[in-house]
């Protein structure tokens, strides 16, 4: 497999590739649950570890994947462009899913 083969940020578009991804993200969040779902004051700050530490084991996988010959060096950009895309769409999908809990925690606003 080469650079090529690799669909950078067209993953999400494949149904399997997509389910996967969804996967290690439920994995993650499962993971690191303990810490988040502790002190409430620390979770700021545990969040901003949390992203920093994500960017870091991609950019890690990435240098092994280098090393190895499944990427080469020109992969580097693109693989910076797809985590600059994915970082923006999580960002999205957050906002959405902040929103959705917020909202599934408002009482009923009926007409009587």
């Amino acid at each position: 497999m080469s650079g090529d083969d690799i669909q950078f940020s067209d993953a999400m578009k494949d149904p399997e590739s997509r389910e996967q991804i969804e996967s290690f993200v439920m994995y993650m969040r499962i993971a690191l649950a303990p810490v988040f779902n502790g002190d409430p004051d620390k979770l700021p700050m545990n969040q901003s570890y949390a992203m920093t530490a994500a960017a870091l084991f991609a950019g890690m996988t990435a240098g092994h994947m280098i090393a190895l010959g499944v990427l080469n060096e020109q992969d580097k950009r693109r693989a910076g462009q797809m985590l600059l895309t994915n970082f923006r769409n999580g960002i999205e999908i957050g906002k959405r899913e902040a929103r959705d809990a917020m909202l599934k925690q408002m009482p009923a606003q009926g007409n009587a």
